[in-house]
């Protein structure tokens, strides 16, 4: 059975406390019987955009259906997986803006 799951990566403050601006939301099918993430898609907030756990949700999951942003997997485990986004935290949001450029404009949150 094929499961979709969500992992929410944040920036940080220099403090180490979590920022509000910026920020991303990974949405990723699961096989539940063998634990092998099939695909996955994102979606990101601009650094000066205030971060929204159920637009980057719904944004994420609609581009699942989405040949432009799915990549397909299929050779990774869940838990693998999420260490990998969770380790790549900074990584990943400072790229976004580069892969986004023509569909994130400031003032308009693309979570």
């Amino acid at each position: 059975m094929l499961k979709v799951k969500f992992v929410h990566i944040r920036r940080h403050s220099s403090d180490g406390s979590i920022s509000p601006l910026g920020g991303g939301t990974v949405a990723y099918e699961v096989d539940q019987d063998t634990g092998m993430v099939i695909r996955s898609a994102s979606s990101f907030c601009h650094p000066r955009d205030n971060f929204n756990r159920q637009i980057g949700r719904a944004k994420a999951a609609g581009r699942m259906n989405s040949k432009r942003w799915v990549i397909e997997l299929g050779n990774i485990h869940e838990r693998d997986f999420v260490a990998k986004i969770r380790s790549e935290n900074e990584n990943l949001l400072d790229f976004s803006p580069r892969i986004q450029s023509s569909e994130t404009q400031v003032g308009l949150c693309d979570c």
